[in-house]
C-alpha cells in the first residue's frame, strides 16, 4: 500500500483491511463531526476512493447525526466544476 506523507488510517478491529483518508478529508470530518446538530455535508470525490469511503461514511454519520450527500465525480471534472462555481464542504481526489 502507497502510504501518503500525512492522513488518517483506519484500521479495521481483525486486521484484515486498512486505508489511508488524506490530510484534508481526515481534517474536515474532525471538523464536521464537532459541528452541533445534524448537518448535511455536501462531498464532491474522485471514484479512486470510493471502496474506502464508501465504508468510512455510514460509521460517521451513525457516530455523528450528519448527512453525507456524495457527488461522484471524475477527478478530470473536478476542478473545472469547482472553478465553474460550484461549491461543496470537502473535495477528495
Amino acid at each position: 500500500m502507497i502510504r501518503p506523507n500525512c492522513g488518517l488510517l483506519i484500521r479495521y478491529a481483525d486486521d484484515k483491511a486498512d486505508f489511508y483518508v488524506n490530510g484534508q478529508a481526515a481534517a474536515a470530518m474532525t471538523i464536521a463531526a464537532g459541528m452541533p446538530g445534524a448537518a448535511e455535508i455536501k462531498v464532491m470525490a474522485s471514484a479512486a476512493f470510493k471502496e474506502a469511503y464508501l465504508e468510512l461514511v455510514p460509521q460517521f454519520e451513525r457516530g455523528t447525526g450528519h448527512k453525507v450527500l456524495t457527488l461522484w465525480i471524475p477527478t478530470v471534472q473536478m476542478m473545472s466544476r469547482l472553478k465553474g462555481g460550484e461549491t461543496v464542504d470537502l473535495a477528495i481526489w
